[in-house]
């Protein structure tokens, strides 16, 4: 295992995904705006912010879109760095709020 691939007690590293929702922020078509960042330790390997496919119809649905997201956006992450050898048993899905 490489020094990057670890923490400093030596362990596996966990995937953390931060998302947040900016509820019907478009004032024209009432769209919610989602963004979010994916660590693997202390690297930020991907950020996003687009405007979500739906209309939602109160906050917590805008929320919930923006979690799912995250977590599919997570998983591709962590099979990708599987994939390279690296040991990712966590994934975290922190929501700003």
């Amino acid at each position: 295992m490489y020094p990057y691939q670890a923490n400093f007690d030596g362990e596996a590293l966990a995937v953390n995904t931060w998302s947040d929702t900016d509820f019907a922020g478009c004032e024209e078509t009432r769209k919610s705006t989602s963004g979010g960042v994916i660590k693997i330790g202390n690297h930020v390997v991907k950020g996003w912010s687009t405007t979500q496919s739906v209309i939602a119809l109160s906050l917590g649905e805008a929320e919930f879109y923006a979690i799912v997201k995250a977590a599919a956006q997570s998983l591709g992450i962590k099979a990708m760095s599987i994939d390279m050898g690296m040991t990712c048993h966590n994934i975290n899905i922190i929501k700003h709020s």
